[in-house]
C-alpha cells in the first residue's frame, strides 16, 4: 500500500476562501471552499483523455513568494505540458488567481480549465475568456454551474490568467 499523499491548499488574503487540492487517481483536483463551506471544484478527465477538461496536475507544491502561499505545479497527459502557479490576488483580498501554460508539439483539440461552481463564486478572465454559461436557478444559492476558462490564443505554447472570487 502506498503512504497517502496530503492536501495542500492556499487561500484568499482575506482568509474568507480557500483552495485544497487533493490527489485523486492520477493528478490533483482542486476543491474550493469559502468560509469552510465547499462551493465547487475542477472537472479533471482520466488517464485514457490526451486534452482533459482541466490541466493535469500531477506534481504540486506550496513555496512562499513575497510572504504568500503560493501553488506550483506541472503535469502531462497526450503530447501536452502544462504548468500552473496560484496565489492570493494581491489586488483583491477574497481572490485566488491562476496562471497556466501548455506547450505542445501538435494542435490541442481542447485547452482550459474547467470547473463546476455555486453561485456564490465567479471567475474573472484575466487573460484568457470564459464560455458562456447558463445557470439553472439564479434563486437557488446551491445551484452549480460548469464554467471553462480558455487561452484567447491557442498555438503550440498556450497561456490564460484568471482569478476566482466570491460573488
Amino acid at each position: 500500500m502506498s503512504p497517502s499523499i496530503p492536501t495542500l491548499s492556499i487561500q484568499s488574503l482575506d482568509g474568507r476562501f480557500r483552495i485544497d487540492f487533493r490527489w485523486e487517481q492520477d493528478r490533483y483536483r482542486q476543491y474550493l471552499s469559502l468560509s469552510d463551506v465547499q462551493v465547487g471544484s475542477s472537472l479533471e478527465g482520466d488517464s485514457d483523455e490526451a486534452w482533459p477538461p482541466s490541466p493535469p496536475i500531477q506534481q504540486l507544491s506550496i513555496e512562499t513568494i513575497n510572504d504568500q502561499p503560493t501553488a506550483l505545479a506541472v503535469g502531462a497527459a497526450g503530447r501536452g505540458h502544462w504548468s500552473l502557479s496560484g496565489e492570493p490576488d494581491p489586488n483583491c483580498h477574497s481572490a485566488i488567481q491562476f496562471e497556466l501554460a501548455c506547450r505542445s508539439q501538435e494542435a490541442t483539440q481542447f485547452l482550459g480549465s474547467t470547473y463546476e461552481l455555486a453561485a456564490s463564486l465567479c471567475v474573472e478572465p484575466i487573460d484568457g475568456e470564459v464560455d458562456p454559461v447558463d445557470r439553472q436557478s439564479n434563486d437557488d444559492p446551491a445551484a452549480r454551474q460548469q464554467i471553462t476558462i480558455r487561452p484567447t490564443l491557442v498555438d503550440t505554447t498556450c497561456r490564460w490568467r484568471y482569478r476566482i472570487q466570491p460573488t
